[in-house]
């Protein structure tokens, strides 16, 4: 019996780490270069599963994450 394409998926540990990677990098260059240029960068109702990501990898830690676009733009 075959799995389907994404149970496969998830049986291989680097397919997710690419993945990981492909999304936290960007978002941490964002980041290092907004500060450099005295900016600043929020995300902004990140769901559940994006927000578990960024806490494995400890996104969350470097860019502020807040519930909702109101509560990242401070008012």
């Amino acid at each position: 019996m075959r799995l389907p394409a994404r149970s496969r998926c998830a049986s291989k540990p680097w397919a997710t780490a690419i993945t990981i990677s492909r999304a936290c990098c960007p978002t941490i260059t964002s980041y290092h270069a907004l500060t450099e240029a005295d900016g600043w960068i929020c995300l902004a109702a990140p769901t559940e599963a994006v927000m578990h990501t960024l806490q494995l990898v400890g996104v969350d830690a470097l860019i502020d994450c807040r519930e909702t676009l109101r509560h990242a733009l401070g008012n």
